[in-house]
């Protein structure tokens, strides 16, 4: 199986869980009227983990697991600014998905 198919498959698995799933479309919404936490002034619609949390009805704790896989797999960014940490969406983590998806169009 060549290299890109691994990836697609990889990328298909970690979309697949429902939080990791829901957190990436709350991430890609972005900040909204209901945060709480500071803005981060150098990516303003970043968001919180508590923020995030908060939304989803869940722990922190547990989305902390769900965040770093986005992370070490370029679907998400991680930004620290002061105390706070803060995710934004990588789009180009997700490219090999959408040109394998583009090929059925």
């Amino acid at each position: 199986m060549k290299q890109d198919d691994q990836r697609i498959i990889k990328l298909a698995r970690i979309l697949a869980d429902p939080l990791r799933f829901q957190a990436l479309n709350l991430i890609k919404q972005g900040r909204d009227d209901d945060c709480q936490t500071p803005i981060n002034p150098e990516h303003p619609m970043s968001l919180c983990p508590t923020d995030l949390s908060h939304k989803m009805g869940i722990k922190k704790t547990k989305l902390d697991y769900h965040l770093k896989v986005m992370v070490d797999n370029n679907i998400i960014s991680k930004y620290v600014h002061g105390i706070h940490t803060y995710y934004a969406p990588n789009l180009q983590g997700l490219q090999p998905l959408e040109k394998w998806i583009s090929n059925y169009k």
